[in-house]
Order: C-alpha cells, then structure tokens, then sequence
C-alpha cells in the first residue's frame, strides 16, 4: 500500500551556492578605481571585468555608490557570467564616494 507519508525519503547530497561576497566591501580586488578629472571636478569610476570586452555603464541611484547599488547584484553566482563577456564600468557621482568631501555652491 502506497504511503503518502513523507518519513520514507532521505536527502543526500545537499550543497548551498552562496554568492562569493556576501558584504559590502571596497576590499574586491576584482573591481579596479580609477579617479578621472572633469573640466567639472573628479569622479570615481570603478572598472570589473577585462577592458577588452564589450562595455555596460552603470550610474548608482540617489544616496548610494556602486558598492551599496552594484556590489550585491554582480556578485550572485548567476549574474557572475556578465563579467565573462563584458566590462563593467561604474560611475560614481561627485560627493557620493567613501569620505568625499561636502559638494561647493559651484
């Protein structure tokens, strides 16, 4: 007689993927910042992946940095396989980067 009961079955071989980084960090040595003079000020870009690939640019929404708004989200196993095939570019906004200095009225 079949039994509907779940008392028979047995797990085997169970194994968690977690994201390889699961803080937020400027400690990722696969993202490379560079700081780039405007006629307007500098600005932080930060480059992950090989420059020779096809190019994405981001732009972090308000309050936040490519860390908080970007770090998370290329680190998941599954979107890990962007980086294979292009070159992330980061761009900061002035002010908006770790210890920046307060914007002037200009």
């Amino acid at each position: 007689m079949p039994s509907d009961s779940m008392d028979d079955i047995e797990l085997k071989n169970i194994q968690l993927q977690f994201p390889a980084a699961r803080t937020l960090s400027r400690d990722d040595t696969a993202v490379q910042e560079e700081r780039l003079d405007t006629e307007r000020g500098s600005i932080l870009v930060a480059v992950q992946g090989k420059r020779n690939k096809p190019a994405i640019l981001t732009y972090h929404d308000l309050g936040l940095n490519y860390i908080s708004n970007f770090q998370a989200f290329f680190n998941y196993v599954d979107m890990r396989a962007l980086l294979d095939n292009f070159c992330v570019y980061h761009v900061t906004a002035p002010g908006q980067e770790e210890g920046a200095p307060p914007l002037t009225d200009e």
